[in-house]
């Protein structure tokens, strides 16, 4: 039966699922610190704009231990700098929905991590949803031979999982962090610290900057994609992990590629072979078999 966590946990797929579409039409000419730098402007903007609507600030005045800071960066280094740099490398070289199906086998990362340090109980539910999303990956790859006749594929693939890794260690980072903000502060902090992350690393690459950021278009799109993506759907994704197991939102989280595989092929011509879509189909279904 779903509770709210679930139904949360649902809604941050879907809203995953599009960002990324977004993330290829706005970056196609950009770097990916680039496209991380300016899809967190359009998310820092939309953080502001819901504060200021609240008209409440001191959510965000929050005095907590060390450790739960130290955790709470290292969440935010794992998860929207290191993971998204990979993801958006990874895009580029094996296309937004192969990245996307690779990248998102994070759940099975944060099912380990939840058993064996979080001490979650881990039914044998889902692990059978965990297995399905690994060979829902696994068929997703094309033929041998066709990925050893280009380096650039295999290099993608093996980014894609490096994505994989970091996600699914930030995600349950989050989980041991998120009781400890309400949804919109821990939001509010993430994306902000972002910012001074990523302006940093723009600042060092000042010089060699792609002249695609003078174009307002860019700035719109990618802009809209972080808003949904590293946004909005944080304050259903914490509000998520504070009502169920981080073990059961990741795998259903991991449901993602479904949207963003599906809108690929209509939008950017991708092919979807036979393998490519029962892959797709068995990362779906391990979502849904852990959401019941």
């Amino acid at each position: 039966m779903f509770n709210e966590g679930i139904v949360l946990g649902f809604i941050t797929a879907v809203l995953w699922g599009i960002s990324p579409l977004l993330y290829r039409w706005g970056g196609k000419d950009l770097s990916p610190v680039e496209i991380n730098f300016v899809r967190n402007v359009g998310a820092f903007l939309s953080v502001i704009f819901i504060n200021l609507i609240i008209g409440a600030w001191n959510h965000l005045l929050v005095c907590l231990p060390l450790e739960i800071w130290v955790f709470f960066f290292l969440s935010l280094i794992l998860g929207l700098f290191i993971g998204d740099n990979l993801f958006f490398k990874s895009m580029k070289l094996i296309g937004v929905g192969r990245s996307t199906v690779v990248s998102s086998s994070y759940p099975i990362v944060t099912v380990i991590i939840a058993s064996a340090f979080l001490k979650e109980k881990v039914s044998s539910k889902l692990f059978i949803a965990g297995l399905l999303v690994v060979l829902g990956v696994y068929l997703i790859y094309e033929d041998k031979n066709k990925i050893m006749d280009g380096f650039s594929s295999l290099k993608g693939y093996m980014v894609a999982v490096g994505a994989a890794f970091a996600w699914g260690l930030s995600l349950a980072l989050v989980k041991v962090v998120s009781n400890y903000f309400t949804p919109l502060s821990f939001m509010t902090w993430r994306v902000g610290s972002l910012l001074i992350v990523t302006s940093t690393f723009m600042l060092i690459k000042r010089r060699s900057l792609s002249s695609s950021l003078r174009e307002l278009k860019v700035w719109i799109i990618l802009g809209a994609g972080g808003t949904i993506g590293i946004g909005v759907s944080y304050l259903a994704f914490v509000k998520a992990l504070q009502l169920a197991p981080v073990s059961q939102i990741g795998i259903i989280t991991g449901m993602s590629p479904m949207l963003t595989t599906l809108f690929a092929s209509l939008i950017y011509k991708e092919r979807i072979s036979l393998r490519n879509g029962v892959g797709s189909v068995f990362v779906i279904a391990g979502g849904m078999l852990a959401s019941i």
